[in-house]
């Protein structure tokens, strides 16, 4: 199961919203400039926890806007269209300048200083059973979170939404 991204227009995601099937066509065909996205692979969750501070179990309890970065439970792009592992969410330009404001000051290197394997395989945080304390493993997950960043303030520069799926 992996974390993907997609950036688009405001009037792309207007158009997907009215129309979902567009968003298949989207995913199916190669990334393109129209089109920009990233698959942070399966350090998608651990992300999410070390950002929040919450597993996914308690999203209702977490901080906007860092729980919008991947799941914005209220806004799916079409609740019936299953991309593997659910239907995509999105998050509105002006929500991804929130979330772009939000990320800006953390750092990988805050990020590697809350990783906490122990805690991380306790919480049984996708893929469970896989977090150690190699340096391999611990820099997968930095450089999945600084793409990640990176992806958002270009998009909050731009103006532009961003839809997330599972794959």
């Amino acid at each position: 199961m992996t974390g993907n991204l997609l950036r688009l227009s405001n009037i792309e995601l207007k158009k997907i919203l009215k129309d979902s099937s567009i968003l298949e066509t989207i995913i199916k065909s190669d990334a393109s400039e129209n089109a920009p996205r990233i698959n942070i692979d399966q350090s998608w969750e651990a992300i999410y926890y070390l950002l929040t501070g919450c597993p996914l179990s308690e999203w209702d309890n977490e901080p906007q806007p860092l729980s919008w970065v991947m799941f914005n439970l209220e806004q799916f792009v079409d609740e019936e269209q299953d991309f593997g592992y659910g239907p995509a969410n999105y998050s509105t330009s002006e929500e991804v300048k929130q979330i772009a404001k939000a990320l800006k000051n953390i750092t990988g290197a805050e990020i590697r200083k809350k990783y906490n394997s122990k805690k991380l395989l306790e919480l049984e945080i996708y893929p469970a059973g896989t977090w150690d304390t190699r340096e391999e493993t611990i820099s997968f997950l930095v450089e999945n979170f600084e793409n990640l960043k990176k992806f958002y303030l270009d998009a909050a520069e731009k103006n532009e939404p961003v839809i997330f799926f599972l794959n």
